[in-house]
């Protein structure tokens, strides 16, 4: 509820990001939140991608998440129910990056709207997509790279998701140019 509320009070000041034009989303990057919600989110990343790391041991090399941690690719998505270009995320890939993992955690409690979710799809969005729900507080972890995936449309009500992408080549800038938390 606090990282709701603190992306609603700065998205009132200075309105909404959105990333680019293939992935429109109404979003506010963590990065322009108060400093104590910044540390309760990248600590709470941490924890899901320590898991996740000790999760994909077949991958070789094995990926140094702590190295890829996504530092400004971190942010807050509203989803409005049935506004027009506010109410899902079209399928996408998140980046190149076959290591990256992705992060999408329901910041929403389930009655306070009705669709959404995140879809997985197993070749092409033509197919019949795999929702996943989760309650709030939680999320899933996956690579964003591989699996072609989006925000299934909210019929009513908000729905907020925080997400986090984790990629190497973002990091390797964002480490020389203000990257305070690439480190635990």
């Amino acid at each position: 509820r606090s990282i709701v509320k603190a992306s609603n009070d700065v998205s009132e000041k200075f309105g909404y990001t959105t990333r680019n034009a293939t992935v429109q989303t109404r979003d506010q990057t963590v990065a322009r939140l108060p400093k104590t919600i910044q540390d309760m989110i990248f600590n709470a990343l941490r924890s899901c991608i320590v898991q996740y790391a000790e999760s994909v041991v077949d991958l070789n090399p094995h990926p140094d998440y702590n190295e890829m941690f996504p530092g400004g690719r971190t942010f807050v998505i509203r989803y409005d129910g049935g506004k027009e270009g506010a109410m899902d995320c079209k399928p996408h890939t998140d980046c190149n990056d076959l290591l990256s993992a992705s992060v999408v955690i329901n910041l929403s409690p389930k009655d306070g709207f009705v669709g959404g979710g995140t879809e997985f799809y197993e070749s092409n969005p033509v197919l019949q997509a795999k929702v996943a729900r989760p309650s709030q507080g939680q999320g899933v972890v996956f690579n964003g790279t591989k699996m072609l995936h989006g925000g299934a449309p909210v019929e009513s009500g908000e729905r907020y998701v925080l997400v986090a992408l984790f990629e190497r080549r973002f990091n390797a800038f964002h480490r020389f140019f203000g990257g305070a938390y690439l480190r635990a």
